[in-house]
């Protein structure tokens, strides 16, 4: 999602705009903000699946507005301060409604997520209920269920972060579950256990007691069309992977690997909202989890019950398993670095063929499984430019700055852009076409591998010299790398000095140079004389923050294990939100309007009272009504929320995105009093869930 109004402005600012009086300029300029707010729009509906509301669109054709009219006053209808006031209020008040109204859509997709959940969770239970007992079967529900460590909840990032401690705007946060339901198709629903709020917007979730959950999620497996799973060494989803492996299950189970950001100490804040940067923040030491080391533990642990999972890759993978436990089929994903990320994941599932959708493998990799035999990779010309632009593409940002200095600025002072832009531009192409020069060429034969660039000549590593070639996962790529036959460095100021790593070469970038990894893999299987080893480990990568990790352990899990406090009885939450009154929404909210409306009416009067520099003392009062006006009173009117569920009450506080859970456990039997004086809910109301939900909640266990 992106801050579509981020755009900060002053009134003295706006006083001396150019083309303020330059209706042409004015119009391209507005058309233009138009065209990219659509663009952002769209850009949120599909990588979210959020259906955009008509509000959300029309805020979104009037937010240059007062952009169009600016050009239309002036000294004759309003004073040039006026003018200045007007259109950076305009824009706040822009700013606030695209924030609310996708706030209001993404928070009503996910709750009818949860609710389409909960009846899908239904009618999965009644239907093993009548296979088992004969009775007429109705159809059957079609789901795809979402199984994961809850340690890895909001933490699978599949966007880049950024790693200032101050850092705004976007690149943002996006996790993982959020593409998987977007990607999926639309008849195939993805749900999973869960509480709310866990992530802003992603799979519908029925939620399950702490010790009340293995018989439910038995339930929901046996009758889903496809399982997602996230492997880890812990003992739940280690009893679920070996449910899967005993029960035939396996065959519509696609695993997740996890992808590692570049950057695994990074803090990053989460975009959800249109308008609205900062919503969520996290903090990389205490909402990290090294996906690697995690890995690791999860290969070790779901060997000893029969699955072999793959070694970890930085880029993370989508894969399949056979009904043996072993693999079948692995797509890699390496979302971070794309632009597209929804539909390269709906890419990869359709290539794994577990939608029921039918495979369309991909031409290139089809032609990666011909027989193998010696290969030649050139990279293409269109490809080295991208690149090339990817790692110069400061100049020519300098440059557009430049361009709009040079339309904006009156003459005579236009020329001191242009003169920059004389040089900064050619700089930009001469950087661009020496780095697309100096793309290196693959060659793999039965002399070994040799890399040839026309900037720096030709360097060859012959078999003979070389133990082990592996292609290697790295952050946000695949490295091809050889190990010596002596294992020694070569010498200081040699040139293939420039290649060694730790202790072997780094011969290239599969990545940077565009060459297909299983290409490349089947010429050094056939050319490499057995020296080619595959599945190959990660190369090492700095650490994260110091993050206490659990000490391994061996779980043993017998397939005879009994679901703990397992209930067959068990039927999903119907409990809905309960809302705060009218009566004390209306309070407060009329409170904050009376508050906003006299800071801006003492605004108004100061100004005429006050001239000159003397004006801004009283920008504070209006930002003060300002934000009373379009944040605090819309927050007061929308109101606190209740929920009532098996495993506790759930308080979500007005204009937060993170609900507050306090399971029945810390709770004394009359603790939901306090809450619901909290959350502004009538008492009568909260009593009736709790009586209804706390019988069933002990005869289920």
């Amino acid at each position: 999602m992106l801050d579509v109004t981020n755009t900060v402005l002053t009134a003295d600012a706006i006083d001396y705009l150019p083309w303020a009086a330059n209706r042409t300029v004015a119009s391209i300029y507005c058309t233009a903000t138009v065209i990219f707010c659509l663009w952002a729009v769209s850009v949120f509906r599909r990588s979210h699946k959020v259906p955009v509301s008509l509000l959300t669109w029309l805020i979104c054709l009037a937010a240059p507005t007062p952009l169009y009219l600016l050009p239309l006053f002036g000294e004759p209808v309003v004073g040039r301060s006026g003018v200045g006031y007007g259109v950076l209020a305009s824009l706040m008040l822009t700013n606030w409604l695209f924030y609310r109204s996708s706030r209001r859509d993404v928070r009503r997709e996910q709750w009818r997520r949860d609710a389409e959940a909960n009846r899908l969770a239904g009618r999965a239970i009644d239907f093993i209920e009548a296979l088992r007992t004969g009775q007429p079967l109705g159809q059957r529900p079609r789901f795809a269920v979402y199984l994961r460590p809850f340690d890895s909840t909001d933490r699978l990032a599949s966007q880049p972060a950024s790693t200032g401690p101050h850092s705004s705007g976007f690149p943002v946060h996006q996790d993982l579950e959020t593409l998987l339901y977007a990607a999926l198709p639309g008849d195939l629903p993805l749900i999973g256990a869960g509480r709310e709020g866990d992530v802003l917007i992603g799979a519908g979730r029925v939620v399950l007691a702490d010790d009340d959950w293995q018989q439910p999620v038995m339930r929901l497996a046996e009758t889903a069309s496809l399982i997602v799973l996230v492997p880890a060494a812990n003992p739940g989803t280690l009893w679920e992977m070996k449910w899967l492996l005993d029960h035939g299950a396996l065959s519509r189970t696609l695993f997740v690997m996890p992808e590692l950001p570049l950057d695994p100490r990074m803090r990053y804040v989460t975009q959800p909202y249109l308008g609205r940067p900062f919503v969520r923040k996290y903090d990389g030491g205490e909402h990290y989890r090294d996906h690697a080391a995690q890995w690791d533990r999860a290969v070790q642990a779901a060997a000893q019950i029969g699955l072999r999972l793959p070694p970890y890759r930085y880029e993370g993978a989508l894969f399949t398993l056979d009904d043996d436990g072993a693999l079948r089929a692995l797509r890699p994903l390496g979302l971070i670095r794309r632009a597209r990320r929804v539909r390269h994941t709906a890419a990869a599932l359709r290539e794994l063929d577990v939608v029921g959708t039918g495979c369309r493998p991909d031409p290139v990799r089809a032609a990666a499984a011909a027989p193998a035999s010696p290969m030649t990779y050139t990279p293409t010309l269109r490809l080295r430019l991208g690149r090339s632009l990817g790692h110069n593409v400061g100049p020519f940002l300098f440059a557009g700055l430049l361009t709009f200095g040079v339309v904006a600025l009156p003459s005579p002072w236009h020329w001191i852009p242009l003169a920059g832009l004389a040089l900064v531009l050619p700089y930009g192409v001469l950087r661009m076409i020496l780095t697309a020069a100096g793309f290196p060429t693959l060659r793999v034969d039965r002399t070994g591998i040799s890399l040839a660039s026309p900037a720096v000549g030709r360097w060859l590593w012959d078999w003979e010299s070389l133990t082990t070639v592996e292609i290697q996962s790295a952050p946000g790529t695949r490295v091809l790398t050889a190990v010596p036959l002596n294992g020694a460095a070569p010498e200081p100021g040699t040139p293939k000095r420039f290649f060694w790593y730790r202790d072997r070469y780094a011969i290239t970038d599969l990545h940077l140079i565009g060459a297909d990894e299983q290409a490349v893999a089947a010429a050094l299987t056939h050319c490499s004389a057995g020296r080619f080893r595959t599945p190959s480990a990660r190369l090492p990568f700095r650490k994260g923050p110091n993050v206490t990790e659990p000490p391994l352990t061996r779980y043993e899990v017998s397939p005879d294990q009994v679901p703990c406090g397992g209930s067959d009885h068990w039927r999903p939450d119907s409990s809905g939100w309960l809302r705060e009154r009218t009566a004390s929404r209306a309070r407060h909210c009329a409170g904050w309007l009376l508050l906003g409306g006299a800071a801006l009416g003492g605004w108004i009067a100061l100004l005429g009272a006050i001239d000159g520099a003397t004006e801004l003392l009283a920008l504070p009062l209006a930002g003060f009504g300002i934000h009373a006006l379009l944040k605090k009173a819309p927050v007061a009117w929308d109101g606190a929320r209740l929920r009532v569920t098996r495993a506790g009450l759930t308080f979500l506080a007005a204009d937060s995105d993170t609900p507050i859970h306090e399971p029945w456990a810390r709770l004394r039997a009359d603790g939901w009093v306090a809450w619901a004086a909290m959350a502004g809910v009538p008492s009568e109301a909260v009593a009736a869930e709790v009586a209804r939900i706390r019988p069933a909640r002990r005869s289920g266990g």
